[in-house]
């Protein structure tokens, strides 16, 4: 039971990821003769960063609560992205990205995958013949994400860990501004804010003692993050 539940889960990511995948096939074509930048990133946190998870064992006789762990994300993390920019609209665009970053639950690390989509919009600023949209490009984003956590979370004591696989569905907003260096080369700093919650509860069935009890798993995410990297445009 426990092993097919993970399974039911492990399909339901990928359908997931490959919706995502399927996203990003489709702006392909918006930019045949547009904009498309692909861009690589280190990220940092800032502000309030909070992750929490909450876990329950529902047994025959009711459902108790076990407790729940508050974690941070470590301050070190990557990310990866594409933007298109339709030929007629080139200020309005649409991204996909993806960041990993570790989480520090108590005395265990966790894994926090992130997925977005956005809507994008650039803000003109100082535009040239060699540089339409100007050499320093700042830009506003909102949309869909989804995070995947995944990792030991230790409740009752050091030596008790329950492994979690957790989905959580939310919003992200992001502003960044970038500067072009040289034809389709830049760098840029982008502030992003994520809030995301457990679009169901995980369920990872246990047997204890013959008694048979199911552990359900609820976690919010909400955390603020800065990345700094660099963009190809073509």
């Amino acid at each position: 039971m426990w092993c097919r539940n993970r399974q039911i889960k492990s399909r339901y990511s990928s359908r997931l990821l490959r919706s995502s995948f399927i996203i990003v096939l489709m702006m392909l074509p918006m930019s045949a003769h547009g904009e498309l930048e692909f861009n690589a990133a280190g990220s940092t946190t800032f502000g309030d960063n909070r992750v929490n998870i909450d876990i329950d064992d529902t047994w025959h006789w009711g459902t108790t609560d076990i407790g729940s762990v508050d974690g941070e994300l470590q301050d070190m993390g990557f990310g990866l992205g594409m933007m298109s920019w339709p030929p007629l609209l080139r200020v309005l665009g649409a991204g996909i990205d993806f960041s990993y970053s570790k989480v520090e639950c108590g005395n265990t690390t966790m894994d926090l995958l992130t997925l977005n989509t956005c809507l994008l919009m650039r803000i003109q600023f100082g535009q040239n013949s060699a540089f339409p949209h100007g050499r320093i490009v700042p830009y506003v984003g909102m949309g869909l994400a989804l995070h995947i956590l995944s990792g030991p979370v230790s409740l009752v004591s050091d030596d008790f860990h329950e492994d979690v696989f957790d989905l959580g569905l939310g919003f992200v907003g992001k502003f960044g501004l970038e500067w072009i260096i040289f034809s389709g080369l830049a760098i840029f700093i982008e502030g992003r804010y994520l809030s995301t919650s457990s679009m169901e509860q995980g369920e990872l069935p246990g047997n204890l003692s013959n008694f048979v009890h199911t552990t359900l798993v609820t976690t919010n995410v909400s955390v603020g993050q800065l990345f700094i990297g660099i963009a190809v445009h073509s």
